[in-house]
């Protein structure tokens, strides 16, 4: 074998040497967590699936209103409720926290009771915002 082959040879592994290295670096990094998703959670906006409370309460009393929401996996629960104020109306968004990196493949329909509370007599609007823009709607009169 001639030195030009042998060198050829040579090149030819060490530029494959420096493609295995470079690639496994950037596998290696992209698999590397940045320690903001370490636990793997997130968060999501929860489709409403039913809403149950009395059709009347009092003013200043705690009304409990149950709310069953989906969850799209096995590692899905409450998360907390984003509401919004308009005078009597009161604008409920269920959002769903999801912990853990490895989840059942389930759609789990779960259940949080809400404690409604109203500083005045009249009739109360509830409305439940869906993910897919649909709102659930519901009354209430207060004496």
């Amino acid at each position: 074998m001639n030195s030009t082959c042998k060198k050829n040879i040579f090149d030819w592994k060490k530029k494959l040497f420096i493609a295995i290295s470079f690639l496994g670096l950037i596998l290696t990094t992209n698999c590397t967590s940045n320690g903001s998703d370490e636990n793997c959670i997130s968060y999501l906006h929860a489709k409403v699936e039913n809403v149950s409370f009395p059709e009347f309460g009092q003013v200043n009393k705690s009304i409990p209103i149950n709310i069953s929401f989906q969850c799209i996996n096995g590692c899905g629960k409450f998360g907390s409720i984003e509401e919004t104020n308009n005078g009597k109306v009161k604008s409920l968004k269920v959002i769903s926290k999801y912990e853990g990196c490895i989840c059942t493949q389930e759609l789990l329909v779960l259940n949080h009771i809400y404690d409604f509370i109203a500083i005045d007599t009249g009739i109360y609007t509830v409305n439940f915002l869906q993910p897919d823009g649909v709102i659930i709607s519901k009354s209430i009169t207060i004496h």
